[in-house]
């Protein structure tokens, strides 16, 4: 009797299942009760929004209805902002695309699509009075930044589209690759393979031994000498590494 009541009530889930499932490999909430996709652009945002979204997983976000919409990210809550956020001018929208575009031109797609931070959340100001923030990072998955940003040393916003903002403007983009390299390596699963090759600590030596059989292969010593020498001139700890992501990345150590 008690194995026919299992059998009943496996059969009973395989019947639901069966029916509750489609053939589709992205569920997607049901259009018909009008839920709407809360992680991702709108059907009617910017193209370019869109296209980084689908590229390189970033959601690249200004608008909000309520400014616990910002301060409420992914499994954290800045509990310490009590004054709230408001939204960006909309003759600074499309500098911050811009900014958006260049910024993830640097990166290969796979890499952020696997580390990056999920939300670019652009604000006009965050927090106020004496707790007024320039930016903020919510855990690993939200950084909020204000803009134009009001830290000194940081370039005005123009109404004209600036393509060279992100090169231009050192101090903001500096400050950009500095928080999410602390949000990269939160998001690391085990010891940080993607940067064995700077020569740390806990690669063991991999990145010399690397090094060594590549010039064996290509006999590059000018490659040779330049590897070496900045796996060197690295302390063996992680910060001076997400410090000097940028720096990384454009020396292709990283890919």
């Amino acid at each position: 009797m008690k194995m026919n009541g299992i059998f009943k009530i496996m059969v009973m889930l395989a019947t639901f299942s069966l029916v509750s499932c489609s053939d589709e490999d992205d569920l997607k909430p049901s259009e018909s009760l009008g839920i709407p996709e809360m992680f991702s652009p709108a059907a009617d945002a910017d193209a370019r929004v869109k296209e980084m979204y689908n590229d390189y997983g970033l959601w690249v976000r200004m608008d909000f209805t309520d400014w616990h919409e910002v301060t409420n990210a992914y499994l954290y809550e800045d509990v310490n902002n009590r004054m709230g956020a408001t939204m960006i001018d909309d003759t600074c929208r499309e500098n911050a695309i811009i900014f958006s575009q260049t910024l993830l031109s640097n990166v290969s797609k796979e890499f952020a699509k696997a580390y990056f931070p999920l939300e670019l959340f652009f604000v006009k100001t965050y927090n106020g009075s004496w707790w007024a923030a320039d930016y903020a990072q919510l855990g690993r998955s939200r950084f909020v930044l204000c803009w134009p940003n009001q830290m000194e040393g940081a370039l005005p916003v123009t109404k004209e589209a600036n393509p060279d903002y992100y090169y231009q403007d050192s101090l903001i983009s500096g400050l950009i690759w500095k928080n999410f390299g602390t949000m990269i390596a939160q998001r690391f699963d085990e010891p940080i393979k993607e940067f064995v090759l700077a020569g740390k600590a806990y690669d063991n030596g991999e990145a010399y031994d690397n090094i060594r059989e590549q010039y064996q292969k290509d006999g590059d010593e000018e490659k040779y000498d330049k590897a070496m020498n900045y796996v060197k001139t690295e302390d063996s700890c992680l910060e001076p590494v997400l410090e000097n992501l940028q720096q990384i990345l454009e020396i292709g150590l990283v890919f």
